[in-house]
């Protein structure tokens, strides 16, 4: 996953070791300890930039922190009610997903639900 800010469109597909090694280059670069000899200015920037580095990696290495940024940046914030699903045929659904999910370590019945729930999401939003 490329974090670089010229990055257009943000998915929510992540390469957990690149997030990770990107996190850690940052941070290395950005630390307020490596700042400890510069000015007040330098020293609150980087405090604050290395903040936002550890926001967003809390939040991109966690998969429902990262489809809830992804839902808010396209104008579709999670519901208040903290996402409770109240259609039973939908819940009972989901909840099947997940175990399958969990059950598995077959990496192409993986790939084969990830590429059926991406056509799941895309006929919702079209909709």
């Amino acid at each position: 996953m490329n974090l670089s800010p010229c990055r257009t469109e943000p998915t929510y597909d992540v390469d957990k070791g690149q997030l990770e090694a990107r996190y850690k280059r940052l941070q290395k670069d950005l630390h307020p300890d490596k700042f400890g000899g510069r000015d007040a200015q330098q020293q609150e920037y980087s405090a604050e930039q290395s903040s936002l580095v550890n926001h967003a990696y809390v939040k991109l290495k966690s998969p429902l922190q990262r489809a809830l940024y992804l839902m808010e940046r396209k104008g579709k914030p999670a519901p208040e009610d903290g996402g409770t699903i109240s259609d039973p045929a939908l819940l009972m659904e989901v909840m099947e997903q997940r175990e399958l999910v969990e059950e598995t370590n077959d990496v192409d019945i993986l790939q084969v639900m990830l590429q059926e729930n991406k056509l799941l999401e895309q006929a919702t939003t079209e909709a």
